[in-house]
This record gives C-alpha cells, structure tokens and sequence, in this order.
C-alpha cells in the first residue's frame, strides 16, 4: 500500500478492510486495530484466492522436493523463515485431512492436491504473522 496513490473519494477493498486511515485529514498517530472484516477478507477476496493457487501451483511445480520440502519452502516465501518441525507436521496432516474432505465431493486427484496446498497456502497468508509486522 505504500506505492499505491489513494484517491480520498474511493479507497481500495483491501484499504477498507484493514480500518485504513481517513485520507480527508492528517492523523499523526494511529492506533492498532483489528477488525473482523480483516479475517473475512482473508478468507473470501478474489485476491487471495488468486495469490494462493499462484503459491500452490509454484510449489507443486517443483519435483525436486517433497512435501514436508514444499511446506518449509511455503514458509521460506510467506514468513521469510523456515517451517519448524511441528509446523511441518501439522501441515502436512492438515492438507492430508483437507484432501480427505474433498474426497467425498468426487473431485479429481490433481485438483484436490492443489487445492489442498491452496488452503494450506490460505492459512499462512491469513496468520497473524504474516499479516503484522513486529
């Protein structure tokens, strides 16, 4: 949002969404609010659905590496760090779980490996520390 100009009239979803500033007047100091459009935005916008299957289709492109690979390197991209053990772990059983689910819908194999690795890729863009800088 940095490099994005702001039009005072017609602020971007995204700004919306994150409880931007009112652009009409200055403000010094803000202070840190969370609110619940936030979590919904990351769970429903087009934009992140989009980013999402971009991220999963990039790291199931690379046959190279498995997939406890594949989620450190998820990691690695979003958060700038690599997936600890547990994390590893517990991502790979929740993407085990999600395809499992999808299952009982009938959807094809490749599809529901990706859109498995979607949903993973939606929680860590959707964590805390992905969203909040410390």
């Amino acid at each position: 949002s940095i490099y994005l100009p702001v039009l005072r009239s017609m602020l971007y979803d995204v700004f919306q969404a994150f409880d931007f500033a009112d652009p009409s007047t200055p403000n010094g100091e803000r202070s840190t609010t969370t609110v619940a459009p936030q979590a919904l935005f990351m769970m429903n916008s087009k934009l992140v659905s989009e980013q999402t299957k971009h991220l999963a289709t990039t790291l199931l492109a690379d046959a190279a590496i498995d997939d406890a690979g594949r989620v450190s390197l998820a990691y690695e991209r979003t958060l700038g760090r690599p997936a600890t053990s547990q994390e590893t772990s517990r991502a790979l059983d929740f993407m085990r779980r999600y395809a499992a689910a999808l299952d009982t819908e009938k959807v094809h194999s490749d599809e529901r490996r990706l859109r498995s690795w979607q949903a993973f890729c939606r929680t860590i863009l959707a964590s805390n520390e992905f969203i909040f800088v410390e």
